[in-house]
């Protein structure tokens, strides 16, 4: 028990002061400081942007930009959401408690919130290549539907979670409905 605590004080200090503040500075230098240079291609195309969209965005119109951004900036909200339920967690095993309605709920929400992510980001390189381009002239217009291997293993992986989030839910209502019976 004590190890856990150890484990989840460090992991609670890691989210807050490193996890976070990483992923509000890449997404702020990225829109907001520097925008899409070229000495940040390889960066970028890492994030999993295409070329063509790094090349593009430097020309788009105001408003392609504001509904890009929008899009790009909804899988950061649901990475925030993620890391904010998951502190949650870890102060409840700081304070020693480990199997609880209240924390399995918690999983339950993270797990949910991982599979929308996982689900998202195919969805989301497809409205990408649309808004950069949807306000070219007609047969200019590019719509790219693509899901990689590593879509399909995030939502594989993902949706492992939510089964066994979902399982430990179960196991948790019937230990209570077995405490219940005498």
């Amino acid at each position: 028990m004590k190890n856990l605590k150890v484990y989840a004080k460090f992991l609670e200090f890691f989210v807050k002061f490193i996890v976070l503040p990483l992923i509000i500075f890449v997404f702020a230098y990225r829109w907001f400081i520097n925008g899409y240079s070229e000495s940040l291609d390889k960066f970028w195309v890492g994030f999993g942007y295409s070329w063509d969209v790094i090349n593009s965005l430097a020309n788009l119109p105001i408003l392609s930009k504001i509904l890009y951004w929008l899009i790009d900036g909804f899988s950061g909200v649901l990475i925030l959401f993620g890391c904010f339920y998951f502190i949650k967690i870890l102060k409840l095993y700081q304070k020693g408690e480990i199997f609880s309605s209240y924390q399995l709920r918690l999983f339950q929400k993270i797990s949910r919130i991982a599979m929308a992510w996982a689900l998202y980001a195919p969805v989301k390189h497809t409205l990408l290549t649309l808004v950069s381009t949807f306000l070219n002239p007609v047969g200019q217009r590019v719509i790219e539907v693509s899901i990689t291997s590593h879509d399909v293993i995030n939502i594989f992986v993902v949706g492992f979670l939510l089964v066994i989030t979902s399982l430990m839910q179960e196991a948790y209502a019937l230990k209570n409905e077995s405490d219940l019976t005498v």
